[in-house]
């Protein structure tokens, strides 16, 4: 449907093995393109747009693995493991201070490490937050005012300085959003879990509908795409993501029993 090539053909090709290399290397950056695909795209011939941060998240998990890696061997030397809480939340400052520093002094550093020091960032100060997740109150009140702030920024300052308290309230407000509601919207847990394949799915659906359908309208591609993607995300979500999560939780349980 999306090329004109044969099956051995588009396999073999050695746009197709850069694609998946790149795409699942922690050194390598993201490509984009796949041989003879969305050639009569409007847009651009990207398979998917979103790809792109999925070897940033490798490379996060990596440094997680090199810490927790670290945390093994000192404990099994019978050293002190207190350092790691400290050693999450010290990078988590540095990263942040550095994309602060490069985004206000206009620091323009090679990109890679501008994305480095953005992804590492929001990731450990994720995991910061959760090392101190019992001293962080969570409440309406302090919501609101963050959101208040934080609107107020981007109408009074100029970009430069409001991107510093979008960096420094935002991770607290996505907090509130994941666990401040109660009740009934709950509900919508029980449906299950498809950000993740509404994420990565929408892009090459889009693409499909675009070389589909020329000349095609914003509000209907948003309905024929909202469609496509929510369908391929409840099957991964029911029939790859939820699976391996279960896979997962076996395995910790095993682990700890083995322990």
């Amino acid at each position: 449907m999306v090329t004109d090539l044969h099956t051995l053909n588009f396999l073999t090709h050695s746009e197709t093995l850069q694609f998946v290399v790149y795409n699942s290397s922690i050194i390598l950056t993201d490509a984009q393109y796949l041989p003879s695909v969305f050639l009569d795209a409007p847009l651009d011939r990207s398979v998917n747009g979103s790809l792109w941060t999925l070897p940033w998240e490798l490379r996060m998990y990596f440094l997680l693995i090199l810490l927790g890696g670290a945390y093994f061997f000192t404990r099994k030397l019978a050293i002190d493991v207190s350092w790691l809480p400290f050693a999450t939340i010290t990078i988590a400052i540095f990263s942040t201070s550095f994309l602060l520093y490069s985004h206000l002094n206009d620091v323009k550093p090679h990109w890679f490490y501008t994305k480095f020091f953005r992804f590492s960032s929001a990731f450990f100060i994720g995991g910061s937050l959760y090392i101190i997740r019992n001293r962080i109150s969570l409440t309406y009140p302090l919501m609101l005012t963050a959101s208040a702030i934080l609107a107020s920024s981007f109408l009074i300052l100029n970009t430069q300085y409001s991107f510093v308290v979008y960096i420094l309230f935002t991770p607290y407000l996505i907090l509130c959003a994941a666990y401040l509601p109660n009740g009934k919207i709950l509900n919508y847990n029980k449906l299950g879990d498809y950000s993740y394949g509404m994420y990565i799915y929408a892009w090459p659906i889009q693409q499909c509908i675009a070389i589909s359908i020329p000349g095609i309208k914003p509000f209907e591609m948003f309905i024929l795409a909202f469609v496509g993607t929510l369908m391929l995300a409840y099957c991964s979500w029911n029939y790859i993501e939820k699976p391996a999560l279960r896979i997962k939780s076996n395995l910790s349980i095993k682990g700890n029993i083995t322990r």
